[in-house]
Order: structure tokens, then sequence, then C-alpha cells
């Protein structure tokens, strides 16, 4: 039988061999497959030493990975807001990107329980606290929300900033604007008499020369880095709470890594977190803020034991609160108890 063309039909078996050639030419000529990228968006800047945390991690990891796995860095809010982080890393927009417990409550309400005032004594207290098992229960809460965190560590111990003298008591608060970020720290203020202004850090400066604001409450970092002391140049260093941050990566993208890259990344982020405690340790502990703040000519006033109990006491309805609201407040609570020093 002929064909439309006239010509005979090639036999199967010749159509196959001939297939079969076809494939084997165009796989030799098929490049080799892509290295797996993983993007990892952040706020900071080369500048901040946090920022340069991560892109020591992004290197240490990319090194080791050998060209199995790239981690590009995207600095400086240039792919994503701190705000957005939660929400791009859990779906898988973005792979990896800092996650700022402070920014993240409103998307995982337990959160708030570590902003509670004065729940932890100093950065030594709440390490022991996170190695008892608080980084589990975070770690957990992300988990859920299809993040997983590689590591933990402090933002820096929080105190309050102000013109033209010292708060440092209900009295001193009462009436007095504070520029806040929110959460628990205007459930705080207000608790203390005081009014809680919501501001993004670039408006603050404007805000306090024109006597909008009275002061900040902030860390070190924050208040050095937005040049905060030019007008607020009393520091009240009570040690108020302290926000927590990790790096956080999509968990089906992690899964998905064989265990030797896995390891890679949790070694590293294990090495960042160390870091980053031994460095916001030397700033609130060891001298550096101190230090900067006298160098500044700040007018300085370091809570007293004292002072510090007093303020809790009168705070203790956020704690009732958190206990009844937040489903982790009693655990976490407990366990900061639990590990605090004798």
């Amino acid at each position: 039988m002929k064909t439309h063309s006239g010509t005979k039909p090639l036999s199967r078996r010749v159509l196959i061999a001939g297939s079969a050639s076809a494939l084997g030419a165009a796989s030799l000529a098929r490049p080799a497959a892509a290295e797996q990228v993983i993007r990892l968006a952040t706020q900071y800047n080369l500048t901040q030493a946090i920022g340069q945390s991560y892109d020591r991690w992004a290197k240490q990891v990319t090194d080791k990975a050998a060209g199995a796995l790239t981690v590009k860095v995207f600095r400086n809010r240039t792919l994503i807001d701190s705000v957005e982080s939660f929400a791009a890393v859990k779906s898988g927009s973005v792979e990896a990107s800092n996650m700022i417990a402070g920014f993240q409550a409103g998307d995982i309400p337990d959160l708030a329980v570590l902003q509670l005032p004065f729940l932890f004594d100093d950065h030594a207290h709440y390490r022991r606290t996170l190695r008892a098992g608080l980084f589990q229960m975070l770690a957990g809460r992300y988990a859920e929300n299809n993040i997983k965190l590689l590591n933990y560590f402090p933002k820096g111990a929080v105190h309050i900033y102000s013109r033209g003298g010292f708060f440092d008591s209900p009295e001193a608060l009462k009436g007095r604007n504070i520029r806040v970020v929110g959460g628990l720290q205007s459930a705080m203020l207000q608790t203390l008499g005081a009014n809680p202004v919501t501001l993004p850090g670039g408006e603050v400066m404007a805000a306090l020369q024109r006597g909008v604001v009275d002061g900040v409450i902030t860390n070190f970092d924050g208040y050095i880095g937005f040049s905060y002391y030019q007008q607020a140049n009393y520091v009240f260093a009570c040690y108020a709470a302290e926000d927590g941050e990790a790096l956080g990566i999509n968990l089906a993208v992690f899964n998905a890594l064989p265990p030797t890259l896995q390891k890679i990344m949790t070694d590293a982020a294990q090495e960042m977190e160390d870091e980053n405690w031994k460095g916001m340790e030397a700033v609130d502990y060891g001298g550096v803020a101190e230090q900067k703040w006298a160098d500044l000519k700040l007018h300085v006033e370091k809570a007293t034991p004292a002072q510090r109990a007093d303020l809790k006491a009168r705070l203790r309805p956020l704690y009732d609160k958190a206990l009844a609201e937040l489903k982790l407040a009693p655990a976490i609570i407990k366990l900061a108890d639990e590990t605090r020093a004798a």
C-alpha cells in the first residue's frame, strides 16, 4: 500500500531506531540541570551587623553546597518589606527571609507572649528559656504555616528614649506621646498612662522635632541607626522587653532538599545564631550601648531592680490577658519562671 506521497511507509523498526538516535543526540546536546537558587530577602544592609550575618550565612551555604545550590541575597527591602516576609515565605513566593516576632504576632498570635514586658531578666535568661523548650514551641507554630525556623536570636533590649527628661515612672509617662511599633508595646504604655503613637520609622525624627511625640520605645540599634538621639537625648535603660528574630525558609522547599544540603543550612544557621547572641550580648550587657551613649553625651538612667519590679507589678493585667487569650502563654510564662536565675 502506498502513502499519500506515493512512497512506502518506513517500518516501525526503522522509526523506533531513528527516534532513539534523535533522543540520544538531544540528550547529549542538553545542558546540565541548573543549580537550585534560594532567594533570601532581608530588611538589612551591609552597614548593619545583623545584615552582615545574613550575608555570611548565604555565602557559607553557597560555598559548601559546591554548585548544588546558591543563596542569593536581596538586601534592604529590595524584594519584599519585612512586614511581608511571613506571607512571602509561607506561600513560597520568596524562599527565605528574616522572621521578626514583633511583626508577626498578627499571623501567629502566640508570638505576642514574647513581647510581655520584663518577661526575661536578660539575654542569658532569654536563651536558657529558648533552649529549655521555647524554641520548639515557636518552631512548631511556624511549621504549621509552612515555615521552618533555622535559628533564633534577640533583636536587642527595648528602652524608653525621650526629650526633656527621663520617662522612668508612670508619673513621668502620664499623658506623654510615645512612638511604638504596635502590639504589646502599645498596651504597656497605655497601662502606664502614656499615649502610644504608631509611626513609620522614617517619620519619627520629624515627629520628635515638631513635638508630635515626646519619645520612642525601641532597641539600641534602632535608636542609633535612625539618629533619634539627636532629639530624644534622655535614655531610661529599663530593658523592658526582648523582641526576637529568626531565619526562616519555606518548609516545603527545605524538605525537598537532600539531607546533605539541609545539614549545611542548619549548621551555618547555628553559627549565625551564636554570632548574633554574642553580638547583642556585647551591645546590651557588655558595655557597647553604654559607651556609645556616653560618647554622644546623652543623659542615661539605668533602671534599678526595684524599678523593674514595680513596673512589672503595674503591668500584671497584660500577663492576665495573655494567659486568658493566648494558647502558649501559660507554658511560655511557666518556662520563663522555671529558667529564671535564683
